[in-house]
């Protein structure tokens, strides 16, 4: 099969902030799963029209309460769209493929990170962007 090429496009993705650390256990134990706390914002570029940023912030463990890893990643990415597309469809791209794919880059590189660690490698569960969204709407509405 030859892949369609998607209209949105990935202008940038990186790592900006990146907390890491061990938490050797008193005795060896099974390591049991990391508590994670996932938060996200996406802003438009008021300058250009159809390009967007995604700033993800995942932490695991961050209060070191069980032994294991605990980590604290922020990262970017930066994607545009075609002018030729609505804003409804844009936002949609940016919601339903961007944010998932800034999502898998920070599963990577923990992957990739951890696989030189004590526990070896830690490979963070799949989420439902659905429900994300549904928790950010109600974490908004709250505040307001």
């Amino acid at each position: 099969m030859k892949p369609k090429e998607s209209v949105l496009k990935l202008v940038k993705l990186a790592i900006i902030d990146f907390d890491f650390e061990t938490i050797i256990p008193e005795k060896e134990e099974k390591l049991p799963d990391i508590s994670l706390d996932v938060d996200f914002d996406i802003y438009q570029n008021e300058d250009k029209k159809g390009v967007y940023k995604i700033e993800l912030i995942i932490k695991g463990n961050k209060e070191k309460r069980i032994p294991g890893y605990s980590f604290s990643t922020h990262a970017v990415g930066i994607f545009s769209y075609p002018t030729g597309i609505t804003e409804k469809e844009g936002k949609q791209l940016i919601q339903f493929s961007g944010l998932p794919i800034v999502i898998n880059y920070v599963r990577n590189y923990l992957i990739n990170l951890t696989s030189y660690g004590a526990f070896g490698q830690y490979t963070m569960p799949t989420f439902d962007i659905r429900e994300l969204f549904q928790q950010k709407k109600a974490n908004i509405n709250k505040t307001t």
